[in-house]
């Protein structure tokens, strides 16, 4: 079976995707981050297989911000479609919810704090 999987530059909530990267401060926010998930029938709304958190710093515009997201995004994509090839994301229906779908990873840590790049794990 073929799985879509997605990568969005955020980690809902509170920012919308739309507005992602968001600019330093949006709502408040002193964190920000990563998600890949599966693909469903919404907008970013599928199973999340793995976010990682990326610090918003005092200073950053839009641009400074995104590229400090995008390595974090490449090293958890890698890594969410590795798990895939070997087998290791199950997708259980009705877990999450209002009885939708979540995602286990087998033998893996699937959210990575501010300290810890995906790619060390």
């Amino acid at each position: 079976m073929l799985e879509l999987t997605e990568l969005a530059s955020s980690s809902p909530p509170p920012i919308p995707p739309r507005d992602s990267p968001p600019e330093p401060g949006y709502y408040g926010a002193r964190v920000t981050g990563c998600t890949v998930h599966l693909v469903d029938a919404g907008t970013d709304t599928g199973p999340v297989i793995a976010q990682a958190a990326v610090p918003i710093l005092d200073g950053d515009d839009r641009d400074a911000l995104a590229a400090r997201i995008l390595p974090r995004e490449h090293e958890l994509l890698v890594r969410a479609l590795g798990w895939m090839a070997a087998g290791k994301v199950e997708v259980v229906p009705g877990a999450g919810p209002g009885g939708r779908a979540t995602v286990r990873v087998r033998g893996e840590l699937t959210r990575f704090g501010l300290d810890e790049g995906a790619a060390s794990r």
